[in-house]
């Protein structure tokens, strides 16, 4: 094992029904925007708990690296040999839940249960998993870095399950008190009742129609189970807590590689949003990846480098608004602060939206140049690059 691996090994790691509003905005931007923008964000502070907000300023592309996605030949015409799932492009009504891929498993790694001090010290790592059977959505979310890791369940109707675990109760509390989730809950006048989860003591609280389930899987651990958005149900939230497994790790799986980060820099993050379904990619391939993200950091210098493959939704289609939020690296940005470099680049026929504060334009133009998609079998998670850099 290199230098490299050592340190990824280490380091690396609807409407005021609906909270996804801000990402239906995100996606409507993207479309506008594709021939000329910047992305810009604002993070709110503490810690884990990521919120975005996607403003769209105009901002021509680096010369010599990637190309305009606008000026790429249109894409081919869906195979019409694909099922009528695999060939969706966003049209209502939006498709049902499904199975995403699963993870691959990270090899000699142990789980949560026999070290729960390892949760989110890993971004290369989820030390969790949920029961399959409770994993059926239209978007599956999963997240590891800072102290934080954790899957989002967005469910078709709108309905989503946030489960998130960590070493401290603090850093759960910035989920749970997050801008992520609108209409934001009053949780100082919650509704708090005592259960169990496994055997273990838990506390159930409600607010609004926002519910939290809270407990300590095992010593040294924390763990959180959220409902919110349309409809969100006890028996439903409860028997997605109780699918929380422990014993095993696995590898926050990209389909990116890139030849090297810049000087000093290393990942701080990892973010895999998965569709229930396959759609047709940007190439007219059949495809369940939705965003695969990578953020790095140095010191108080940030980037993240985001892969979307597919096609946005239509706009006013469900399946632009069922999409998931998106988060960037936690705990390096402060409220109200925002990028000062932001481009989009074609790689490999895909978009990537680079994102970066602090770090000279040369260092970003350099990294995406070394950067490739390689997703081998996109619904085999195991055939992606098992070595994201180096």
């Amino acid at each position: 094992m290199n230098d490299l691996e050592l340190q990824l090994q280490e380091s690396f790691g609807e409407r005021a029904e609906r909270p996804v509003d801000t990402i239906a905005l995100f996606d409507a931007a993207v479309r506008q925007g594709r021939r000329r923008r910047g992305l810009s964000y604002a993070l709110r502070a503490g810690g884990a708990a990521a919120a975005i907000g996607a403003v769209i300023a105009g901002a021509a592309l680096l010369p010599g690296v990637g190309a305009d996605r606008a000026a790429l030949p249109g894409s081919p015409e869906p195979d019409p040999q694909l099922s009528a799932a695999q060939s969706w492009r966003g049209t209502d009504p939006p498709p049902a839940d499904g199975a995403a891929p699963a993870l691959p498993p990270a090899a000699g790694v142990r789980g949560a249960a026999d070290a729960p001090g390892t949760v989110g010290a890993d971004p290369a790592v989820l030390h969790f998993t949920i029961d399959p059977a409770r994993l059926r959505a239209a978007y599956l979310t999963w997240e590891s870095g800072d102290g934080l890791e954790s899957v989002a369940i967005n469910r078709a109707d709108g309905t989503v399950y946030r489960v998130s675990v960590a070493t401290t109760a603090g850093t759960l509390d910035a989920v749970r008190d997050s801008e992520l989730f609108t209409p934001k809950a009053d949780w100082a006048g919650a509704t708090t009742t005592a259960t169990s989860v496994a055997g273990r003591p838990a506390t159930l609280s409600a607010a609004g129609k926002q519910l939290l389930l809270r407990w300590q899987p095992v010593d040294g651990l924390w763990a959180q189970a959220q409902g919110f958005g349309t409809a969100p149900d006890q028996a439903a939230l409860a028997a997605i807590a109780a699918g929380l497994r422990l014993d095993k790790a696995f590898r926050c799986a990209l389909p990116l590689h890139l030849a090297s980060l810049p000087a000093g820099s290393r990942p701080v993050s990892c973010l895999l949003v998965l569709r229930g379904y396959d759609a047709n990619d940007a190439l007219g391939r059949s495809n369940p990846v939705s965003r695969a993200q990578l953020g790095i950091a140095d010191g108080d210098k940030w980037a993240w480098l985001e892969l979307s493959p597919v096609v946005p939704a239509p706009k006013g289609s469900h399946g632009a608004a069922l999409q998931p939020q998106i988060s960037l690296p936690p705990g390096v940005l402060a409220e109200g602060n925002a990028s000062d470099y932001s481009r989009s680049f074609d790689v490999d026929g895909y978009d990537v939206d680079v994102a970066s504060k602090g770090y000279a334009k040369e260092q970003m133009e350099a990294t995406v140049a070394g950067m490739s998609v390689r997703p081998g079998d996109w619904r085999d998670t195991a055939t992606w690059p098992e070595r994201i850099v180096g």
